[in-house]
């Protein structure tokens, strides 16, 4: 199955999701971390338990934030992982294009 997870800093990965839902419906293939969130929060490790729970054939696009920022840099050490994937500078338009893709038989 290929999915999405929108990956930010703070909540701006649940505005994001909450647009796509408002113009595009629900998506069950659309996931949500919001790193920094919390004062225990650890990124590397929510990456690793992301990662840990892809099945064999699954495909994860990351979308995160920052280029260069901890969000992506901590996914981006996973993708030598197969079907793994990480792109930064995620924003609406970006989000509201790859979606519909997740049905697509186009590769990845």
């Amino acid at each position: 199955m290929r999915k999405i997870l929108i990956a930010t800093h703070g909540e701006f990965a649940g505005g994001l999701k909450q647009t796509m839902d408002f113009v595009l419906g629900g998506n069950e293939k659309v996931g949500v971390l919001s790193a920094y969130t919390t004062p225990d929060f650890d990124m590397d490790r929510e990456a690793a338990a992301v990662v840990d729970e892809l099945e064999d054939g699954d495909e994860l696009i990351v979308m995160t934030d920052v280029l260069g920022g901890s969000v992506a840099n901590a996914f981006s050490g996973h993708i030598s992982h197969p079907g793994v994937y990480v792109l930064a500078g995620v924003n609406a338009p970006m989000l509201l294009a790859m979606v519909p893709m997740l049905e697509s038989a186009m590769d990845t």
